[in-house]
């Protein structure tokens, strides 16, 4: 359990600096309007004199700008359901898987997932799929197979592996996928 976990951690760390480099590649400057001066000067102040009072410091941000982040796992043997908007036509979760997480943010998704097929079906079935777009770095180790790249409108990154924690499965996978 607590390898699954770790390297769940991993992956949704992985999904966040992904993230992070899509929005620093966007080619578009933030604007900052006098209102968002405003709002900013005012909760510095409120952040830096009153430390102990995380409420107030709080309660003077704009939290309009970013989306909330949506996380789904499985907490049982039923698979979590895709989330509306998951572009299952661009990349699709291999047939008869195991979702046991989905993460939804910013129009963003990664999914952990689990198949009873060994990798190299998987593998073969995304390789076929990001054939369609362009792949920037692919790599196989030891049946560990990551790629990274766009597909669509979208910056993907996927990880197809054997799966070392549940017995009645083969392979683990993530796909990642942002709006480029």
């Amino acid at each position: 359990m607590k390898n699954r976990m770790a390297k769940l951690l991993f992956i949704f760390l992985t999904g966040s600096l992904i993230l992070a480099m899509a929005a620093c590649g966007s080619g578009k400057t933030p604007e900052t309007t006098p209102a968002a001066q405003q709002t900013t000067a005012a909760a510095e102040p409120a952040v830096t004199e009153a430390a102990g009072d995380a409420t107030e410091a709080e309660t003077d941000e704009d939290d309009s700008a970013s989306e909330a982040v949506d996380l789904e796992i499985s907490t049982d043997d039923q698979s979590v359901d895709l989330p509306d908007g998951y572009p299952s036509d661009i990349l699709p979760v291999y047939p008869d898987s195991f979702v046991e997480s989905v993460v939804s943010m910013d129009k963003g998704f990664t999914i952990i997932a689990h198949s009873k097929d060994d990798p190299e079906k998987l593998t073969a079935f995304y390789q076929d799929i990001m054939a369609d777009g362009t792949i920037t770095a692919e790599s196989t180790v030891d049946q560990a197979y990551t790629v990274f790249g766009t597909l669509g409108k979208y910056t993907v990154q996927l990880t197809v592996a054997p799966e070392q924690d549940l017995d009645d499965y083969q392979t683990t996978y993530a796909l990642m996928l942002f709006p480029a």
